[in-house]
């Protein structure tokens, strides 16, 4: 990890959550968002930071800790650091459907991608334009699976 993103998480480790939450929206980090449960932002083009907003973040980040861990080779979101307590991940940032879409670059997923995310992912609630991704090597993910109940299938 570069020596500032070392630095921001020194520095959110003496904040408490709501702190942490101010700190970060008032920062130069980019906001890209806010659920019902965290706040995400930009680390750079190939990071994102979820923060907790409270105690379901924690437990959002937490499962999606232990699913991506559990999980290896599902069409997750790579986790690539956490607090030990969950008040925050940084994942790998993939483009969302939507954000294509907005972006003028609409991509519509095979019947096979939607089938393979759903066998990864026992929910559909929840897998929508705004949760799954697009890789530059044309492989969907998951990228917010906090809500998830995964199964091995």
């Amino acid at each position: 990890m570069e020596r500032w993103i070392e630095v921001l998480v020194e520095e959110m480790e003496t904040l408490s959550l709501e702190e942490r939450c101010e700190f970060l929206t008032q920062g130069d980090l980019q906001y890209l968002g806010v659920g019902t449960f965290r706040f995400v932002f930009a680390l750079d083009d190939r990071r994102v930071l979820k923060c907790a907003r409270g105690p379901y973040g924690i437990d959002h980040n937490a499962r999606e800790v232990v699913y991506f861990k559990a999980m290896p080779g599902a069409p997750l979101a790579q986790v690539l650091a956490w607090h030990s307590g969950y008040e925050w991940t940084i994942m790998e940032r993939v483009q969302t459907l939507r954000e294509l879409s907005q972006l003028g670059r609409d991509y519509k997923p095979t019947p096979a991608q939607w089938e393979r995310l759903r066998k990864s992912a026992s929910y559909t609630q929840d897998l929508h334009s705004d949760n799954v991704g697009l890789r530059e090597d044309g492989s969907l993910v998951i990228v917010d699976y906090g809500f998830a109940t995964v199964s091995k299938e």
